[in-house]
């Protein structure tokens, strides 16, 4: 292994140091210079590499040096060396030593940049992994913003899909930024606006300053203080489905490697996103009814089950609402069936914007739906089944292209536990109180087992 001492210990013979200390080929035998104070000495006792204020000192300690290199630039220094070396010890002063240290630093960057490369292939097939396990669509978005965002070294990062029938994008997912921005959530694409600009490209767009960027950016971002950007289009099968970003707060030149590895993440992330858009729409479509969108009469079954099971272990309320359409063959039959299905379509829009967020709204078949109100009490229940049969009474003049003529529903209400502690016998009060609203003439709630919705109003004790 041959043996190399450094003359000069100033910023040049610290490059030179840190440069060659882990190239295991070669050994530092010494590292001698004049100043004590010089950062090259520090830096070679920390390293444990013998330390010298004089040349002579160092060689005189020094045996069978193959190699001196001195980067003093002192003519003397170097008519001092030649007289103190061995005849086997070459010595390289001046522009050769420069030229040494050239070399030997850009192979040392070379080898830098190959275990950088080798550690970001190592995270994109750790990324690729997780990706191919993962059966949650908000877990792979996840997955893919923390891996671009440290590949890059950035602070911040979000994905953006493409809905390109209402020519819009819409934020999916994000990390890094306050709790304004997660309100964002869709913006038209816009001529000439980043997002078409983005889109319209085939690498990423790097962007050092968005507020020097001619095309104009989204006032989200530059409320949010983002100011670079490294933007890639996500293209699965020829299909762009939307945009990773990766944001910085600060002016930054990304540089090319950082940008080529976000495209090779961006394939993985398209992908798996794809995949997992088309996995999570086919588990909705085995619990949504295709026609209106709520959820079928199975998975209705289902939510009954885990609702009663939650209010009867938490002590909890729980109220169902069935509903029918009055006289709903008579309207099939008068205006065809495709009206009929528009109808169905316009009454689940009005049950969904009715009810609240917690509540289930189902179509059972037919024309008979249903909503699962959990923690809610039987006048709350009341006044919503209320309001669905005010609203529909009234429908036919805000969607009158959906609807021929007006409709009326039949409501019914029923409560957990009073009416049924079991699931199924819960829904069976529900819609026999549905069916005496129909035997009493429609168009009317009534609250298991015979009361209406104006008398329990009055007496809750009556139901």
């Amino acid at each position: 292994m041959p043996k190399i001492a450094i003359i000069g210990a100033g910023h040049a013979g610290l490059a030179l140091i840190r440069t060659l200390k882990d190239n295991e080929q070669i050994e530092i035998v010494g590292v001698c210079d004049i100043d004590g104070e010089a950062p090259g000495l520090a830096e070679a006792k920390q390293l444990g590499i013998p330390a010298y204020g004089s040349c002579d000192e160092l060689l005189g300690e020094a045996a069978d040096l193959d190699l001196i290199i001195n980067v003093t630039a002192d003519p003397e220094m170097c008519e001092r060396l030649e007289e103190l070396k061995s005849p086997k010890t070459e010595l390289i002063h001046g522009s050769t030593a420069e030229l040494v240290w050239e070399l030997i630093a850009a192979q040392q960057r070379m080898m830098n940049e190959v275990r950088e490369r080798m550690i970001e292939m190592k995270d994109l097939y750790q990324l690729g992994i997780k990706l191919s396990s993962s059966t949650d669509l908000k877990e792979v978005y996840g997955y893919v913003i923390r891996y671009a965002t440290r590949l890059t070294g950035t602070p911040a990062g979000s994905i953006a899909l493409l809905d390109e029938g209402a020519g819009e994008m819409y934020l999916a997912h994000a990390e890094g930024f306050s709790e304004h921005f997660y309100k964002f959530s869709r913006w038209k694409l816009r001529p000439g606006g980043l997002t078409s600009y983005i889109l319209n490209q085939q690498e990423p767009v790097i962007i050092p300053d968005i507020s020097k960027f001619d095309e104009g950016v989204n006032s989200a971002l530059e409320r949010e203080g983002v100011r670079s950007i490294i933007a890639t289009p996500l293209t699965a099968r020829r299909k762009i489905i939307g945009i990773l970003y990766v944001d910085d707060f600060i002016e930054r030149h990304f540089s090319d490697g950082e940008a080529s590895i976000l495209g090779l993440l961006s394939g993985y992330a398209a992908l798996s996103i794809e995949k997992m858009k088309l996995l999570d729409d086919t588990r909705k479509m085995a619990v949504t009814d295709g026609l209106t969108g709520l959820r079928n009469q199975q998975e209705f079954l289902v939510q009954l089950d885990a609702e009663t099971i939650r209010a009867e272990r938490y002590g909890r309320k729980l109220s169902v609402i069935g509903l029918d359409i009055d006289y709903f063959k008579r309207y099939n039959d008068e205006h065809g069936h495709l009206a009929g299905n528009d109808l169905l379509k316009v009454l689940a829009r009005a049950i969904s914007e009715n009810s609240r967020k917690a509540d289930v709204c189902a179509r059972i078949g037919g024309e008979e739906f249903a909503v699962i109100m959990p923690e809610a009490a039987l006048p709350e229940a009341v006044k919503l089944a209320e309001r669905l049969r005010r609203t529909v009474e009234g429908m036919h003049k805000r969607f009158h292209e959906s609807m021929k003529s007006p409709i009326t529903i039949s409501v019914g209400v029923a409560i957990y536990p009073d009416h049924g502690a079991a699931p199924k016998e819960l829904y069976k009060s529900a819609d026999d109180a549905l069916y005496k609203a129909k035997a009493a003439g429609r168009n009317r709630v009534v609250v298991y087992p015979d009361v209406s919705a104006a008398e329990f109003m009055e007496n809750p004790a009556v139901s």
